[in-house]
């Protein structure tokens, strides 16, 4: 199926589920779901998160589906909710995690780190390590958007609020950096 056909065909499941149609919503969600979940994983780095961000975002669908806007390509929309759920779940994680090590601190300030926070350290920084030798971020984003969730350049610009000239120069940016960090092996 073409990529207008599909667009069309998933604006018409947006029309049957706006009234109230299980069966359309139904599809929908079969249609996406693990997509949307590989694209939350990205974000949050757990299964489990990533379904609950997804789930989340198809639960306020059918609560809200009477209000889903007419002419909304839906995948866009999907793609840019999940993302949203997901960097909302982040923000509030980060303000968690801020606030119990202000508080661990507090508590032992004198006192020398357990070996399992040391461990924990030494594995996040690994981990960061190995995600500052891929592409940044926004590439990243954009490259899979593109390779991995097929979709087309003007439907990552309208999930990301971007121009479709920023996807086009991020993609070339991606292409040239993989082929360099490709070509050394």
């Amino acid at each position: 199926m073409s990529a207008k056909k599909h667009i069309e065909y998933d604006q018409k499941l947006a029309e049957r589920i706006r009234l109230g149609d299980r069966n359309a919503f139904a599809q929908l969600y079969r249609t996406y779901y693990k997509d949307l979940c590989r694209f939350a994983f990205r974000y949050v780095r757990s299964p489990d998160l990533a379904e609950e961000m997804v789930q989340d975002v198809f639960l306020n669908i059918w609560r809200r589906h009477a209000e889903w806007q007419e002419g909304v390509n839906p995948k866009s929309y999907l793609f840019r909710s999940v993302r949203n759920r997901s960097l909302d779940y982040l923000k509030h994680r980060n303000v968690e995690l801020k606030w119990e090590h202000e508080s661990r601190s507090n508590e032992s300030e004198n006192q020398t780190p357990s070996p399992d926070i040391i461990y924990e350290n030494e594995e996040l920084t690994k981990a960061v390590q190995k995600a500052i030798e891929r592409l940044p971020d926004r590439r990243r984003t954009i490259f899979l958007l593109s390779r991995e969730h097929e979709l087309t350049y003007q439907e990552i610009a309208e999930v990301l609020e971007i121009s479709i000239k920023t996807v086009e120069t991020q993609m070339g940016r991606s292409l040239k950096m993989l082929r360099e960090i490709l070509s050394r092996h």
